[in-house]
């Protein structure tokens, strides 16, 4: 983890409570729509970072911040996206029109 990223890091509890509650509004359409409710932990992930960062020391400050960065990036790299989905073609489908 580069000391920029940390350095640009901007942990605001309020702002992370106001994402919680955006998510938390979000649930009633997606319970309608979907049938089923979104995860809204990594908010709250974030609100206890926040919260957690004010009370500490510097370094204690930067290293909670560098794992909680490093735990988003390994998610972010191990969960689906959109690439997992399609495949690269080297050639065009047999049905496709020439």
């Amino acid at each position: 983890m580069e000391g920029s990223e940390i350095d640009d890091f901007e942990c605001s509890t309020s702002d992370a409570i106001d994402e919680i509650f955006h998510c938390w509004r979000k649930q009633v359409k997606n319970v309608y729509r979907y049938g089923n409710k979104l995860d809204c932990s990594k908010y709250w992930e974030k609100f206890k970072l926040c919260a957690k960062i004010k009370f500490q020391t510097t370094e204690a400050r930067e290293n909670s911040i560098k794992n909680y960065l490093e735990k988003q990036k390994i998610k972010k790299e191990t969960e689906p996206n959109l690439y997992d989905v399609w495949t690269e073609r080297t050639e065009p489908p047999e049905q496709f029109a020439k």
